[in-house]
């Protein structure tokens, strides 16, 4: 049998998916604390510019990728997101393995582009509050 890179490609993806659970509504978990947090700003299929964050949730023990960044308070290190849900960054940026794994998976399935760090921009504008800046 000979599969098309189309029929390999959609094999992946439903792979993918059913890999990556869904998660608790909002109104069930309105807070996500994360830890070893970083940040990207992607083009999307839509050519919208959004942000996302990518780290580990405390509470639950594992990676999360948010939805798109809506609001941000760098005082107190929460956002609002496209879901509604509030994310606590807790401590410096980091790296966690879970977190880029949903992430990397997440962002394939949702055909996003043009990844870019920006973590620092957001790191920036915390420590310059904390300092008084």
């Amino acid at each position: 049998m000979n599969m098309s890179e189309g029929d390999a490609a959609d094999i992946i993806l439903k792979l993918i998916k059913g890999s990556l659970w869904s998660t608790p509504p909002v109104s069930d978990q309105p807070v996500i604390i994360l830890a070893r947090w970083r940040v990207v700003e992607v083009l999307t299929k839509n050519m919208a510019i959004e942000r996302h964050f990518i780290g580990y949730n405390v509470e639950d023990g594992e990676g999360r990728a948010s939805t798109a960044v809506e609001q941000f308070d760098p005082a107190t290190g929460q956002a609002k997101t496209k879901s509604g849900r509030i994310y606590q960054l807790t401590g410096e940026p980091g790296y966690d393995s879970d977190g880029e794994w949903v992430w990397q998976n997440w962002a394939r399935l949702n055909h996003f582009s043009d990844e870019k760090d920006v973590t620092a921009e957001f790191w920036k504008l915390m420590a310059g509050i904390k300092l008084g800046e």
